[in-house]
């Protein structure tokens, strides 16, 4: 540009070449040949896809089970979300759709609410690594023991003694509590928390062992039940209760969770049964394809989608929200800066770039929160919903 003095950021860019000095041209040759290298790497790029593609549609996902009988339960199996109380068993839900499909209906089973048994087992795995560290440590220290009293050369260390190390010793208690033999202590710990692991899967079996045998069909000669089955939808009690005061309260099953699985003996009936709304309900038996095995996310298969919906929508409102505070960020970290010292050395430095790079920062921690609110908030129950 002609006859114009920039100052700050610019100073720094093309912007500052005038017209028709011969810088220009270095410019634009070297623009144009980064457009050849882009456009070839992305030539290399495609060949490699197209072969890939042609071989997943000729063949499938080559990472996914081969089995014939896997690859045909999957491919006849459809999820069921929104099941009702009432309906939350193995042999009810097979009922119902026995009922919808005739002589189609391989196996249905209702998802197991096993959440207290995973954190059993989590506080199970977090002992044993506590006792694996401890043990390693105390295997070194031996070792080393024994090599200085063998060869009596000192192993690791900086001095020419090696005191006999101790077995580790752990509080049983509080901050004030005796210290114990912390071997003995893990072992008795983890030996309780198997027992209650036990106990816990037992009661699981024991449920579904149950919901295998109750039926809603009805016996010869019995009298038709004409209590109609509703569905509150406006029921906003899945939102804001904890799932432990519904379960205290028998509002809902402290086993099954309100989605099932149902195998078909045909993909004819399977796909019907995903196209159709079978209840005239919403969000009342809701039907789709079963996810991937490997894509779901296991501890949010048992969200009702009336309650992941809604969150979904609270969550982009107050998205939407926040991006009304986004120039409020910017222009406070803005006059942050300027209201530095000028006579700071540094100040023509920090004042051109530290904005960017703390908006920058921003920017970056975003992903990870649209990531913390999809999985633990909204719920999705895939990867592929999840990732960013």
């Amino acid at each position: 540009q002609d006859n114009q003095t920039l100052n700050g950021y610019v100073n720094r860019t093309i912007n500052v070449v005038p017209n028709g000095d011969i810088k220009m041209t270095w410019i634009v040759i070297f623009t144009c040949l980064l457009y050849v290298f882009i456009m070839r790497r992305l030539w290399f790029e495609w060949e490699v896809f197209i072969q890939l593609r042609h071989k997943f549609l000729a063949s499938g996902d080559p990472s996914f089970h081969k089995s014939p009988t896997y690859l045909r339960t999957y491919r006849n199996t459809c999820m069921v979300e929104s099941v009702p109380q009432e309906l939350r068993s193995d042999r009810k839900l097979k009922d119902v759709f026995e009922s919808l499909f005739p002589g189609q209906i391989e196996r249905a089973e209702m998802v197991i609410n096993t959440s207290d048994l995973e954190k059993v087992l989590k506080k199970r795995q977090k002992l044993i690594g506590k006792y694996d560290s401890l043990s390693a440590r105390y295997m070194y220290e031996s070792w080393r023991y024994d090599t200085w009293q063998r060869d009596g050369k000192n192993v690791g260390i900086c001095t020419n003694h090696v005191s006999k190390p101790m077995e580790p010793k752990v509080r049983s208690g509080g901050l004030f509590s005796k210290r114990v033999n912390a071997f003995a202590f893990y072992n008795e710990k983890i030996k309780e928390i198997d027992i209650e692991a036990g106990e816990e899967y037992d009661i699981l079996v024991d449920h579904r062992n149950k919901s295998k045998e109750a039926s809603i069909r009805l016996p010869e000669g019995g009298e038709e039940d004409t209590r109609a089955v509703g569905y509150n939808v406006n029921d906003v009690a899945p939102l804001l209760v904890p799932g432990r005061v519904r379960q205290f309260f028998a509002k809902e099953s402290p086993v099954f969770n309100g989605t099932g699985m149902v195998e078909f003996k045909s993909i004819v009936a399977k796909q019907s049964a995903v196209q159709c709304n079978l209840s005239g309900q919403p969000y009342y038996m809701i039907t789709s394809d079963v996810p991937d095995p490997r894509d779901l996310l296991w501890f949010n298969v048992g969200v009702d989608r009336y309650t992941l919906e809604t969150r979904k929508i609270l969550v982009q409102i107050v998205l939407l929200l926040g991006l009304f505070g986004w120039g409020a960020i910017v222009a406070f970290i803005t006059n942050t800066v300027e209201g530095m010292p000028t006579d700071y050395f540094l100040y023509p430095l920090i004042k051109d770039y530290l904005p960017a790079l703390a908006v920058s920062l921003v920017l970056l921690w975003l992903p990870a929160i649209f990531f913390m609110l999809a999985m633990h908030v909204i719920r999705f129950k895939s990867h592929s919903r999840v990732r960013p």
